[in-house]
């Protein structure tokens, strides 16, 4: 798209992103006042309301392959390929309920930070003790039965780090600290609605496929077993990934951080 035309479309998706929030902001605050069972119901029916009306309006469809039938409201990790910010609508709106682990520059959006802070879990990934803590966070999540998204390979921006970067810990550590499944996600062309070179011209009429794959048993297994697992979940996501990306880099295998 011409780079005019396109910052043209991103003012429309950014006044359509809060024009479609604003109206459910209110029953947003009550279901996270009331807590508990309320506030997971109440704050997944608004999350799929906000998905749809958004991806809709901005000309954005997501299609959704299901290799797997998930439980609602039974805890699992999610772990999805990252791309650009359009991976989490298009998740939002073919998944169970789910907290994000999230940055921290998605709290400063007036109104939504708030709802973003409280209904997710918020990471300043440049403070090393802050990283610790929303893992600390999203592990007591788990324990009280809710579902967490996390992106282990953080975003990538150039070609170069496609599926090649090392995957952080985390998600396969709280997995296993807990002995929940840990679910595969693989979002395909969310890079193609936003731009990823920092300028986030974002594009109509693009078709995001998000990919859910067989939940992998954790039960039994300890931390020496979390480089395999890094190793099935980016073979998942080349295999998803490879019809669609030609040329797509192969992965080294994981290694375990030290």
């Amino acid at each position: 798209m011409n780079p005019i035309l396109g910052r043209i479309w991103s003012v429309w998706v950014a006044v359509v992103f809060m024009g479609v929030y604003l109206p459910l902001f209110p029953f947003y605050a009550l279901f996270l006042a009331i807590g508990g069972k309320v506030e997971r119901f109440g704050c997944h029916v608004l999350n799929q309301i906000w998905g749809y009306l958004f991806l809709a309006l901005i000309f954005v469809r997501v299609k959704t392959v299901r290799n797997a039938r998930l439980k609602h409201w039974t805890p699992y990790v999610f772990v999805g390929n990252h791309r650009s910010f359009m991976d989490i609508p298009a998740t939002a709106v073919v998944l169970p309920f789910i907290r994000y682990l999230g940055k921290e520059e998605l709290t400063k959006i007036p109104l939504f930070g708030y709802t973003y802070r409280r209904l997710h879990v918020v990471v300043n990934r440049a403070d090393k003790d802050a990283r610790k803590k929303s893992m600390e966070i999203c592990d007591k999540a788990v324990k009280r039965g809710d579902s967490i998204f996390l992106f282990p390979e953080g975003t990538t921006k150039r070609a170069s780090e496609f599926l090649t970067r090392e995957l952080y810990d985390g998600a396969f550590v709280l997995a296993v600290n807990n002995q929940v499944p840990l679910v595969p996600i693989t979002t395909i062309f969310s890079d193609k609605v936003i731009s990823n070179d920092g300028r986030f011209l974002m594009r109509p009429f693009v078709a995001v496929t998000v990919v859910i794959d067989e939940p992998i048993p954790t039960a039994g297994l300890t931390h020496a077993d979390i480089p395999g697992l890094k190793a099935r979940v980016v073979a998942l996501w080349q295999k998803n990934l490879a019809p669609y990306y030609p040329g797509l880099p192969v992965a080294p295998p994981p290694k375990a951080e030290g």
